[in-house]
């Protein structure tokens, strides 16, 4: 009998504690009066012709998909201001195929990136070394030159840079 009751409340200790995690993409940080964000292009300090244009949009995109914010391009009227300069942009081969020609590339963008509460006059996320790394696969037997594989994978990549910077400010990673 002392087993049983051993057991039992083991298997009510176990089942009521909880992990704490939550699904991601879900949840803000951000203060609840913030409802209106602008986000103005970014600022290009590479020589890649409309990265910024390209990230911008992208992240425009995915705070939209997360449907709590209205985003704007004004800062005027806005609760929060989203401005960032794009620093740095490297786009590497990594994997090359049997006649030697590349099949996959790293890309790392480096950018400073800083969410300004416009209603309190405070700062509320700030990264000035904001890195993203990741890796593009050329699809085989692609006919495209390197300058075409290069806006390729920044189309491809500007989605993710978009998620992993939406997250890291919505999510306080």
């Amino acid at each position: 009998m002392v087993k049983i009751r051993i057991i039992l409340l083991a298997l009510i200790m176990v089942s009521s504690v909880s992990c704490g995690s939550h699904l991601s993409g879900r949840g803000s940080y951000l203060p609840t009066y913030i409802k209106k964000i602008a986000i103005p292009i970014f600022k290009n300090k590479t020589q890649r012709y409309e990265l910024e244009q390209r990230l911008t949009q992208a992240v425009i995109n995915t705070m939209i998909k997360r449907g709590k914010y209205q985003i704007t391009s004004e800062e005027q009227g806005a609760d929060a201001t989203l401005i960032a300069e794009i620093n740095s942009f490297n786009y590497v081969p990594v994997q090359f195929n049997a006649d030697g020609s590349a099949s996959r590339y790293e890309i790392i963008i480096i950018s400073q990136v800083t969410l300004k509460d416009n209603i309190k006059n405070k700062i509320l996320f700030d990264n000035p070394n904001f890195t993203f790394r990741s890796q593009y696969d050329i699809p085989e037997g692609a006919d495209i030159t390197y300058f075409d594989k290069e806006v390729v994978a920044i189309e491809e990549i500007s989605k993710n840079f978009a998620e992993t910077l939406v997250s890291a400010i919505l999510e306080a990673f």
